[in-house]
């Protein structure tokens, strides 16, 4: 009788391990990010980290956007290349450095977009004009509220990936 109650109560006793090894986890990814914290700030590179993680962000926000554009836009916009080629290269290595540009003030001015020098051109026309569906299809409010970007005549100092397709890399 009472192995037949043990067996009843496995699903739960593994349940609750699960969740407790979760809870674990991330209890220890908290205090680690509170020590990288900690030490970022006695080296005096917190700024530089934020200043990192938001354009991080703002780079993983925009491939997000492009390839849910991607999925919406007609055949005939995407003239030669595969859909589905495109999906796999629509993230944040293959997008424009941006860094924001600032008044005297520190107001924001605008985006200061920087090319990927080894980017072929059709390629960088394909995700202009996909920067350009995703802005139509906002809500004027929305339109609004976009910030500026302004392409600069420098190009980004960041390298293609190891695995660059050739339709991509020029």
């Amino acid at each position: 009788m009472t192995s037949i109650k043990c067996l009843n109560l496995l699903p739960w006793y593994s349940l609750l391990f699960l969740v407790n090894k979760k809870a674990h986890g991330a209890c220890k990814t908290y205090f680690i990010s509170l020590r990288d914290s900690e030490r970022r700030k006695q080296n005096g590179r917190d700024k530089d980290h934020a200043t990192r993680s938001r354009r991080q962000s703002r780079r993983r926000e925009r491939a997000r956007k492009l390839k849910r554009t991607l999925t919406n836009i007609s055949r005939d916009k995407l003239g030669d290349f595969d859909r589905s080629k495109l999906m796999e290269v629509m993230t944040p290595e293959y997008l424009s450095s941006e860094e924001s540009e600032e008044d005297e003030g520190g107001n924001f001015l605008h985006f200061k977009v920087r090319r990927l020098p080894w980017q072929r051109e059709t390629f960088q026309r394909l995700k202009d004009k996909l920067e350009e569906a995703h802005k139509e299809s906002l809500t004027p409010q929305h339109k609004r509220q976009l910030k500026k970007r302004v392409i600069d005549e420098d190009f980004s100092s960041r390298t293609a990936p190891d695995d660059c397709p050739k339709f991509v890399k020029d």
